[in-house]
């Protein structure tokens, strides 16, 4: 067996998708729905969606599922809005 370039360490990139912005629907503290403003472009794995809440809010356990086709956010599915 031959080793080709055995001193030259490869290059790996993660193209990981930008661009992509969404708007939570809200009712009684608890995420509805989520509207997608902007699909983005660019992705090729399922990105994560990180809820952030003020600084005089206490929100916590609410669980989004990105759905990417073609490389664009589709739509976000609300499985937990708590």
């Amino acid at each position: 067996t031959d080793i080709f370039n055995i001193t030259r360490n490869p290059t790996i990139t993660v193209d990981s998708g930008k661009g992509a912005s969404v708007k939570p629907f809200i009712v009684n503290g608890q995420i509805r729905s989520v509207i997608v403003q902007s699909s983005g472009s660019g992705y090729v794995s399922q990105p994560s969606i990180e809820i952030l809440t003020g600084p005089d809010s206490n929100g916590f356990g609410a669980e989004l599922i990105p759905i990417i086709v073609d490389g664009r956010l589709s739509e976000v599915i609300v499985k937990n809005g708590i």
